[in-house]
């Protein structure tokens, strides 16, 4: 799936775990409206401007918020060094002629980790290479359980380039586009044995899963009884003999025990009637529950363990999906992984996001070269600093 235009991808960020109080009140400070422009080059500590890369066009950055001076400059200076690791190792063989920008977010005295990275859009307009830092949000997606907000992603399918690596592929609708585009994403970390997502369990998942659809059939039950009124029992008793008391005196004989039979055997009480409606709108739900007490009770706990791969709602859910295509993993967030004690324009992460049309030739060429030579090292060697 083509990757989203970037300042709407980095507005997606872990909702929890990366909040680090961080004060960016500077006299100094660069709004989005700002008539500062930096296409001709980056910002140096200096105030001087470095010349731009050879043969790759620099459009303006995009600054959002307010962000103080220094920060930027730094955030600047990275961006600079992450172009010059994409043009010394990747694009090396083709005659390119990408155009590319930073993308910058600020915000109050209680910014979390800045988040900011470069877009590199290639002539083709289906073909972009994004880097982005200290965000995950391009690989998740977001679930409620039991009004916890999870994230949903793409397992990694291998280790590539010393990193995570994700084959993010096409959907099957999209395999019948013709301007379907591939998704290849490498997650680089610290590699201090912590991933900025915790995958949550089988039995997490149905704990709450369990709690959620509960809370839908009591609030649907509770549905059912505002439309149905149940009426004091006395006027119930005296409803039912005076039908009874009507078969007695109209008819005789077999007609009178047939009709009896059928109306005993079909006369509800209002509580009876009220009953049968709540249980008619919760059998599904009441399913549900049965799947999930079942599954919490047989499965072993080995199993139970293991990552919930799973991406409807609670309501819907009919077993994990392990064995389907494109299937996903609930995740959440893990503040362990983040250092503190790093200001927030440090790089504590970086997501290499590479989207391409693969019938495209040049696009095609430039998918194999990143494959075979991109440098995770340089990157990791670059986090923290």
């Amino acid at each position: 799936m083509p990757l989203k235009q970037f300042t709407t991808i980095l507005a997606i960020t872990l909702t929890s775990g990366a909040l680090y109080a961080q004060d960016l009140a500077d006299n100094n400070s660069i709004s989005k409206n700002s008539t500062w422009s930096m296409r001709s080059g980056s910002l140096t500590e200096g105030g001087k401007t470095a010349a731009k890369p050879a043969n790759w066009e620099r459009q303006p950055d995009e600054v959002n918020g307010n962000i103080a001076r220094a920060k930027l400059v730094k955030m600047k200076n990275q961006n600079d060094s992450v172009m010059s690791l994409l043009q010394e190792t990747i694009m090396t063989d083709g005659g390119w002629n990408p155009v590319w920008h930073g993308v910058y977010f600020g915000g109050g005295k209680a910014e979390q980790i800045m988040r900011f990275g470069v877009q590199c859009d290639f002539p083709d307009k289906s073909t972009q290479l994004t880097v982005i830092t200290n965000d995950i949000g391009p690989l998740t997606d977001h679930l409620a359980v039991a009004d916890k907000d999870y994230l949903l992603m793409t397992p990694p399918s291998s280790m590539k380039n010393d990193c995570f690596y994700f084959d993010l592929g096409v959907t099957a609708a999209q395999k019948e586009d013709e301007k379907a585009t591939h998704s290849r994403v490498w997650l680089v970390t610290n590699g201090k044995g912590t991933l900025p997502y915790t995958p949550v369990s089988k039995r997490e998942y149905l704990e709450n899963a369990k709690m959620e659809v509960g809370a839908i059939k009591q609030q649907k039950i509770a549905e059912v009884a505002a439309k149905i009124s149940v009426r004091p029992k006395d006027v119930q008793e005296a409803e039912k003999k005076a039908a009874i008391d009507e078969i007695t005196t109209n008819y005789t004989g077999a007609d009178q025990e047939f009709r009896m039979k059928v109306f005993l055997k079909n006369y509800q009480s209002d509580e009876d009637y009220l009953k049968a409606n709540a249980e008619k709108a919760t059998a599904d739900l009441d399913s549900t529950l049965s799947l999930m007490e079942m599954l919490l009770h047989r499965l072993p706990a080995a199993e139970l363990n293991q990552p919930a791969m799973v991406s409807v709602l609670a309501e819907a859910f009919q077993g994990f999906e392990d064995l389907l295509p494109g299937s996903k993993m609930l995740v959440k967030a893990n503040p362990a992984y983040y250092d503190p004690y790093l200001s927030g324009e440090k790089a504590q992460l970086f997501l290499v996001y590479w989207n391409y049309d693969p019938k495209e030739p040049m696009a095609a060429t430039i998918d194999q070269q990143l494959q075979e030579k991109f440098d995770s090292g340089r990157l990791k060697a670059m986090l923290g600093k």
